[in-house]
């Protein structure tokens, strides 16, 4: 897939142009903001292995109404992957340094009660 914009002008004009862009992508909406500073990268390596591993579990096996009914902890459970456990975790750790940096919303897992981080 060949991206619409050439420059980060572009991408940051394509943005503006999305209904509460901030709310729906808030990873490249600060990262953008904070000139690529390398706090924000290193959250970003947090929590993409556990983002790309789950594409992997799940891509063309769930609906999207199906995924939507999903629970991370019970997945986690049912999948017995120390592995992906530790992803999770990590996913954590950087979802919430992210957010507490950025000033942003914290959006609270459901469900997590059972996996400490």
């Amino acid at each position: 897939m060949v991206p619409k914009y050439a420059n980060k002008k572009q991408l940051i004009e394509e943005l503006n142009l999305i209904p509460q862009s901030e709310q729906k992508y808030p990873i490249i909406t600060n990262y953008l903001k904070d000139n690529g500073e390398i706090e924000v990268l290193q959250n970003l390596i947090k929590i993409n292995p556990f983002v790309n591993s789950m594409i992997e579990q799940y891509t063309y096996k769930k609906t999207r109404a199906e995924a939507k009914e999903l629970k991370i902890k019970d997945e986690l459970d049912r999948l017995n992957n120390q592995l992906l456990v530790k992803q999770f975790k990590e996913f954590l750790r950087g979802w919430y340094s992210f957010c507490v940096k950025n000033g942003a919303d914290i959006v609270m897992l459901d469900n997590m009660s059972g996996v400490e981080v």
